[in-house]
């Protein structure tokens, strides 16, 4: 076995004895020593240079809609160069994530994501992505329909390219271009009633303004980020979006100890919306306690949360959640009419010794729905 591959398959080990650990504790051996094999195999898949730390990892992730993927992820951070041109006593490090993985329900996925801070202070950030996967309809509004099985193919890019008016407020572009075909339908719910359902390609350029106070924005212990992105989108299809985005951290005693809060609304405009650009209340960032995105997509959606997060011992950490959560085709309707409920917790497990970029695992549940697991990078807000 090559070198790369035998350090992978140590990661995998040492990361399954860690979080054994973090559960109880194993007999054979001390705590001391399974930290240390951590730490092994962490150096041993990390190249640590003046101005860039590059790791690699295998990838696991598990969503209900994929299934269980499996793959290779280098994580790549670019250090704080001496030459910056803006001093801020903010952490915000650049972070490059490529991905490619295949899914145990076939899914073929290569994903890129990048939060990119230039020495100017400039903010790029940017998720391109390209994925296969069978793929499911419920309807819009929640599962109303007989499902309906299809085949999508899609290739997307979004980001936004921030301007730093001061140290904590950004103002720039948003952009998000997407090509989607969507095909081999096994059902009769998705057709030609509903819009989008063949696919098309649509282009939305907007406005984004960021105030930014997080002392981290890997994992932050305390301060805020509010967020308002709108875009027009044109093309295949035509509407406008608006999202609006509210999250406070507070650290109890000491950052060991941090709880976050969060309001999210989003919302489209318009009667050109194919039905896979619609809001989703469900997913790894959205809502955890749903597990496929696509059960419940309307013309709005809005939630808040609120998450207790618990540094346990050396890498390996906790998280608790619990929020309520909405969706709505109009104005008109009962603002918490049918709403869900949802709560849940989570394992963190810290991938670089520097930076708090955490692969995390969460299990969440709502009323009426199944466990939702998610194996995923980054926290959820």
């Amino acid at each position: 076995m090559s070198k790369p591959l035998f350090a992978l398959f140590l990661l995998f080990i040492g990361f399954c004895q860690g979080s054994a650990h973090a559960q109880h504790q194993a007999d054979s051996l001390s705590s001391g020593q399974e930290m240390k094999l951590v730490e092994d195999v962490m150096d041993w898949v990390t190249i640590d240079k003046e101005k860039y730390t590059l790791s690699f990892y295998p990838l696991l992730d598990y969503s209900e809609r994929a299934g269980l993927d499996v793959g290779i992820m280098p994580v790549i951070v670019l250090k704080d160069q001496k030459e910056r041109k803006r001093e801020t006593k903010y952490s915000r490090p650049t972070t490059i994530i490529p991905s490619f993985a295949y899914s145990t329900k076939g899914q073929m996925m290569l994903d890129t994501d990048v939060i990119y801070y230039h020495t100017n202070g400039w903010l790029l950030g940017a998720r391109i992505l390209w994925y296969q996967i069978p793929d499911t309809f419920y309807g819009i509004g929640g599962p109303n329909v007989a499902p309906t099985e299809f085949l999508t193919n899609t290739f997307g890019a979004t980001g936004v390219w921030l301007n730093p008016l001061t140290d904590v407020f950004f103002l720039g572009l948003s952009y998000d271009v997407s090509w989607v075909d969507n095909s081999r339908f096994e059902g009769e719910s998705l057709d030609e009633s509903i819009r989008g359902f063949e696919g098309g390609f649509t282009t939305g350029l907007g406005l984004d303004a960021r105030f930014d106070t997080r002392d981290d924005i890997l994992y932050p212990s305390r301060g805020q980020l509010f967020t308002f992105d709108y875009r027009y989108y044109f093309g295949d299809f035509n509407f406008h979006h608006l999202e609006l985005d509210l999250a406070s951290f507070w650290k109890i005693g000491s950052a060991k100890n941090v709880i976050g809060a969060q309001a999210y609304y989003e919302f489209v405009l318009g009667d050109d919306v194919p039905f896979y650009k619609l809001p989703q209340l469900g997913g790894k960032h959205h809502f955890r306690a749903i597990g496929h995105p696509n059960r419940y997509i309307d013309n709005q959606i809005y939630y808040v949360q609120a998450e207790y997060r618990r540094h346990i011992y050396g890498r390996f950490g906790a998280a608790a959640f619990g929020g309520w959560g909405n969706t709505h085709a109009e104005w008109e309707n009962p603002f918490v009419k049918n709403g869900k409920w949802m709560y849940g917790a989570g394992l963190r497990f810290q991938l670089l010794p520097d930076d708090h970029l955490n692969f995390r695992l969460d299990v969440g549940k709502t009323a009426g729905e199944e466990m939702a697991i998610f194996f995923t990078m980054r926290e959820a807000f």
